[in-house]
């Protein structure tokens, strides 16, 4: 069934390809859009680049006849292109409201026309194809079916073109807009259609043909859907628990403008979160990298800063959202060439920029993100710019179920796949490796030919995002796999008898990763945000388990504790030096604490302290490792036998898991000097 589509200039823009994406239908080009598209030319942005592939493509199909009469866009799927003049005599029956000599409404009365003269020769209805917001608002007021273009989320030909019409009542469309739903029952039309699960469908007015309405077969609630933005909704409302990250939206209504910044560690859905802002807004949104400001070329930066809040300013209300801000919005001073150096001119400018905005009765919302709010210019956060800034954290374990839950729905589970248990093994996750664990899992599952994905794909993605990937190839000499064994085992025996919130699950010796030539996975069995010192005492004694296991089994040590020794020390450092946890120095902090350390940086260096200060710091970071070791000796002592055991099972069978692993550790007991 041919189709008729309109074109905007922000469409082609976007796509230069657009023109043959519509495979046999016709593209109609109105002759403003073609003028617009000349005018960018010049831009030495992605624009001005896709603009002159534009003008090159028109140049090569001007010479298979004249574009105004229509061409063939593709020779192979029988497509057209035409180029059309606005006729004044359509523009003047536009409403009241919109009349004038506008680009919008030029493109608006193209695509009447176009609807009108379809209409008369019996065809289908035309969609106006756009980016923006605003003219497909301007679109639903006139009678237009209008639709945002995209080409990563919906196929084109389900979004646009569809493959069936049903008439149906203004009551029923007007149901479906407001509930979200319309079960394909109460429409008298579909009786007898045999529609395909997602299939696009075009709703006509019985009374009015020139209302239609895009919707979507849903099969299993056999209904009809309308096509939906992405909004916060489709996050899993996630991120609502937090107030702060919602507020936003409600900002639309103040006529003022407002500056935000999203802070929070990589992949826990900054973009997503801004995204979704802009989709529940309904205002138009420009999307932008803080690198994309910054250039070889001096002054480049600058202008596209400028040109920037220019079109914001003229599409207002509407959001800006500039994604790692930091890159563009360093401490000044600290670059290459002092202060003139291209980057610093650009941040220049933004300030500029940011202090032109002022009250008006069509806001301008601009979001910013960063993973590195430490490292911003002090100009740029202090009050009436980026002054509010809302933490987006890693989700808690009713978000991770949420987020899984959502992952999930991509990929066929298994009857029995307990997510709960996931999300509870997956503390600390952000919601990018909790989309990468569901897509492990099912890798794991078409590698295995099975056709949906079980909980052991699931349980094997986990340890795959933890500890890398099993790497059977690698093989070690009986001594080497004797001594990962019971380095192994005396992990795991340590940390099931001391205190630290997880539960050894699983004990390896199989090779993973860059490193790792075994490994024992502990899983916490709830939710924990604070650890006492007790706690984190046994969680040094853990890591300290496997040497002391070479100790006493072998007398000598080897360098597979290398990566255990760093982090028991980086533990006790920190008990000392930032909790405050030792009787000898009290309550002090002797780290220099950051946002680099709030956000994961890892750089946390001592304060200037004394010489005396700093030995005693030494000390007791000595001491606490030290009571540590011989925990983990007396313990390992006393349950000999067990380790024995449990290691020559584990040279058996390389893996020891489940209830198998459990019921072993039960035998275990606690030495009497030690306290759990």
């Amino acid at each position: 069934m041919r189709k008729t589509f309109v074109l905007d200039t922000n469409v082609l823009l976007h796509d230069p390809q657009a023109l043959t994406r519509f495979e046999d239908n016709a593209v109609v080009i109105p002759i403003e859009v073609v003028e617009e598209i000349d005018r960018f030319k010049k831009d030495p942005s992605e624009k001005g680049r896709n603009a002159r592939q534009i003008s090159r493509l028109l140049d090569a199909l001007r010479e298979k006849g004249n574009l105004a009469d229509g061409v063939p866009s593709d020779g192979s799927s029988g497509g057209t292109l035409q180029v059309v003049f606005c006729r004044s005599e359509t523009l003047a029956q536009l409403p009241p409201e919109l009349k004038g000599g506008s680009g919008d409404n030029n493109i608006l009365a193209v695509a009447l026309e176009q609807l009108r003269s379809g209409l008369i020769a019996d065809q289908p209805p035309v969609g106006l194809v756009t980016k923006d917001t605003n003219l497909r608002i301007k679109a639903d007021a006139v009678g237009l079916t209008a639709q945002d273009y995209t080409t990563d989320k919906v196929d084109i030909a389900d979004l646009y073109a569809g493959v069936s019409e049903l008439s149906a009542s203004a009551t029923a469309m007007e149901t479906l807009k407001q509930e979200g739903g319309l079960a394909l029952a109460a429409l008298p039309s579909a009786a007898g259609s045999e529609l395909q699960a997602n299939e696009g469908v075009t709703l006509v007015d019985e009374a009015q043909p020139n209302h239609t309405l895009l919707a979507r077969f849903e099969a299993q609630g056999q209904r009809l859907v309308p096509f939906q933005r992405s909004t916060r909704a489709r996050l899993g409302k996630v991120a609502a628990r937090n107030r702060e990250q919602t507020f936003a939206l409600d900002l639309l209504l103040d006529p003022s403008v407002q500056l935000l910044t999203l802070v929070g560690k990589a992949g826990t859905g900054k973009t997503l979160l801004a995204k979704a802002i802009a989709g529940e807004a309904g205002v138009p949104f420009f999307s932008l990298s803080g690198s994309e400001f910054v250039e070889m070329f001096v002054g480049v930066g600058a202008s596209r800063v400028r040109d920037l809040l220019k079109r914001a300013k003229e599409n207002a209300p509407c959001l800006i959202f500039i994604d790692e801000i930091d890159a563009v919005g360093r401490q000044r001073g600290a670059g290459v060439g002092g202060g003139n150096d291209e980057r610093e001119q650009t941040l220049n400018q933004l300030l500029t920029e940011m202090d032109g905005f002022t009250a008006q009765d069509k806001p301008v919302i601009v979001l910013a993100a960063t993973n590195q709010p430490e490292v911003l210019d002090a100009a740029l956060l202090r009050p009436g710019r980026f002054d509010r800034q809302v933490l987006v954290d890693r989700p808690d374990l009713s978000g991770r179920k949420t987020i899984l839950e959502i992952y999930a729905k991509k990929v066929k589970l298994a009857a029995g796949v307990d997510l709960d248990s996931v999300a509870q093994a997956t503390s600390g996750f952000a919601g990018a490796d909790l989309a990468n664990l569901v897509n492990e899992a099912a890798l794991l599952a078409a590698r295995a030919q099975r056709t949906s994905v079980e909980q052991q794909d699931l349980g094997e993605a986990i340890e795959r995002v933890v500890a890398g990937l099993e790497k059977k190839s690698r093989v070690l000499q009986d001594d080497e796999k004797k001594v990962v064994a019971y380095h192994e085992v005396g992990h795991a025996i340590v940390g099931h008898l001391m205190p630290g919130g997880s539960k050894v699950a699983k004990i390896s010796i199989v090779p993973r990763g860059m490193s790792a030539l075994g490994y024992t996975l502990q899983l916490p069995t709830e939710e924990r945000f604070l650890n006492s010192k007790e706690e984190l005492q046994g969680q040094i004694a853990t890591l300290l388990g496997g040497r002391s296991a070479e100790e006493i089994v072998f007398g000598k040590i080897t360098t597979g504790a290398a990566n255990d020794l760093q982090r028991a020390t980086d533990l006790a450092e920190q008990m000392v030096g930032t909790y405050g946890m030792s009787d000898t120095l009290g309550p002090l902090a002797y780290d220099k604490q950051g946002g680099g350390r709030f956000l994961g940086g890892g750089n946390n260096p001592r304060r200037s302290v004394s010489d005396a200060t700093a030995q005693a710091i030494d000390k007791e970071v000595r001491g606490l490792v030290d009571q540590a070791h011989d925990d983990a000796l007396a313990i390992l002592r006393e349950n000999m036998a067990l380790l024995e055991t449990i290691a020559q099972k584990i040279l058996e069978k390389e893996v020891i898991e489940g209830d198998d692993l459990k019921q072993m550790l039960e035998a275990s007991v606690l030495p009497s000097g030690v306290t759990a």
